[in-house]
């Protein structure tokens, strides 16, 4: 499924840059919930997308942009429901997907909350705007203001866009006078029917256009959010400043190359050559790459078996022999022995010895 949406890039964005694309794994686990919830299989859609459980353990953990386009495009196939992004931006509450949306209800205006989506927006949607760092960017005209989606992918998955506007024109109409929406337009082709986006979004839609934004009336830059205690914006600004500082050091070759193991660490078929390959780089330049930082890609492999394991030990449902393939280990002796050099015990003596919550 990856390779065909590789195939389905357009203009000079390349599909190298495509694969370093990371988002919140927040958003693909809300996603996953709602297409299960309405028909999906959930093992199906899974496999379908690439995206291995255990990312969606964690919302901070990252989830590759190219994966979270698979399961989008599956749940559409499945649900028998092309507006699907459209749904999910409508059923979901942002504060179950991101952090980003419990700082923003901290937040004393909208306007403080604009500064803080720009702010943080990488936790989100690991990329930056066409024309700078800003997600989104604000645009006054003579009939009211723009929110302009800025993100260089918004045309790879215009779904992204949908649930997103979809999001945040319900959440003003909860929260403040639905009439402070004007308007909304897309970038993308207009699909079969319309009808739909108008009805959920309950303004008129336009497709085809130069960007795709959201008008405002102005006067809503100036609404009162103020619907959690103003303490809390700075306890979740520490975490998410965190985030970032984590985020920064993902993009660095060993960062890169954890995050293309994880999810394929089952198979067993987790070479340095297929590692380049999925990293679009050939295999010395990789070595020389993870060189300069002083690693290797039997360090990499190796320390993601051990930070796995012990993730996997912590469920008391799977024998030591299940663990063991599922961080590509195809000997369950030889995962043992592995095991107690990261160690120094027996994996069976960290199940009996460790709680569960551990």
């Amino acid at each position: 499924m990856i390779a065909q949406i590789n195939n389905m890039t357009s203009g000079d964005t390349a599909t190298a840059t495509l694969t370093d694309v990371t988002m919140a794994a927040g958003y693909a686990h809300g996603l996953l919930e709602y297409a299960v919830l309405h028909g999906a299989g959930r093992e199906a859609l899974l496999e379908h997308s690439g995206i291995h459980p255990s990312l969606l353990a964690d919302h901070f953990n990252r989830v590759p942009l190219l994966q979270y386009i698979a399961l989008m495009r599956g749940a559409q196939s499945v649900c028998s429901d092309p507006a699907l992004a459209l749904h999910f931006g409508a059923s979901t509450n942002c504060a179950d997907l991101s952090i980003i949306a419990l700082i923003g209800a901290a937040c004393e205006t909208v306007t403080e909350a604009f500064v803080m989506l720009n702010r943080y927006g990488r936790i989100a949607l690991d990329v930056g705007g066409v024309h700078g760092e800003n997600h989104y960017v604000l645009q006054h005209d003579e009939r009211g203001v723009w929110l302009i989606d800025n993100r260089q992918h918004y045309g790879l998955c215009p779904e992204l866009t949908e649930s997103t506007f979809t999001r945040m024109v319900t959440s003003v109409r909860k929260m403040f006078d639905p009439g402070l929406v004007y308007a909304v337009q897309f970038a993308h082709d207009a699909p079969l029917s319309c009808e739909e986006y108008v009805r959920v979004l309950g303004v008129p839609v336009k497709f085809g256009c130069a960007q795709s934004a959201i008008l405002f009336d102005p006067a809503w830059l100036v609404q009162r959010i103020a619907r959690a205690p103003r303490y809390s914006l700075g306890v979740l600004t520490v975490h998410a400043d965190a985030l970032l500082k984590t985020l920064a050091q993902m993009r660095s070759t060993r960062g890169r190359v954890e995050a293309t193991l994880l999810p394929i660490l089952h198979t067993g078929r987790v070479s340095m050559d297929r590692i380049s390959t999925l990293l679009a780089m050939s295999r010395p330049t990789l070595y020389r790459a993870l060189k300069a930082e002083e690693a290797t890609f039997e360090q990499i492999l190796d320390d993601a078996r051990h930070m796995m394991a012990l993730h996997y030990l912590r469920d008391r449902t799977l024998s030591v022999g299940d663990v063991a393939q599922r961080v590509g280990f195809s000997d369950p002796a030889a995962f043992s022995r592995a095991f107690k050099r990261w160690t120094g015990t027996s994996p069976r003596a960290r199940v009996r010895n460790v709680p569960a919550t551990a």
